[in-house]
């Protein structure tokens, strides 16, 4: 099958590439960063959005979520991880400091203000056991599956 390009978009969405079915993995990424825009305010510009927007590995073990955020310059009490309703929120601000403002700036490309980051779960977690640490920029958050969730895989027997 080819990986053709196709585009979702209604006057919510905005119009993003997708790849064909070819790789779940992309079209799920795709899928979530359509979700992300729709649900971001709608006054900034993709490029402003980008920079504000936590950048995130999502991985996946027979026993975990693994969640890691890049969030360099944001002091840990300025996060706040949530979960709700089968999605991890990742909110904060990265500030300024009052060093930075006084000066006269002649190049200034770090981006500063809130950010909010919702990224849906593939099953269901352990809400009580959710575990996060925050060390050198770098959110870690773990999620454990619940014990149905580690139990979907069924095996289909192909017939001849």
């Amino acid at each position: 099958m080819r990986n053709e390009l196709v585009s979702l978009g209604s006057s919510l969405f905005p119009r993003l590439p997708l790849r064909g079915m070819g790789s779940t993995r992309d079209w799920l990424r795709d899928y979530e960063r359509a979700i992300d825009s729709a649900l971001r305010a709608p006054f900034l510009t993709e490029e402003e959005d980008l920079r504000l927007s936590p950048r995130v590995d999502v991985a996946e073990t027979d026993k975990n979520i693994e969640v890691s955020a890049d969030l360099p310059g944001v002091d840990e009490k300025d996060i706040k991880v949530e979960l709700r309703n089968g999605i991890l929120w990742l909110s904060g601000e990265r500030r300024c400091s009052s060093k930075e403002e006084s000066k006269n700036m002649y190049r200034s490309e770090r981006s500063y203000g809130a950010f909010e980051r919702g990224i849906s779960l593939p099953c269901d977690v352990e809400k009580g056991k959710v575990d996060a640490s925050f060390k050198d920029g770098v959110l870690k958050v773990t999620l454990p599956k619940t014990p149905a969730a580690r139990e979907e895989v069924t095996q289909i027997k192909v017939k001849h």
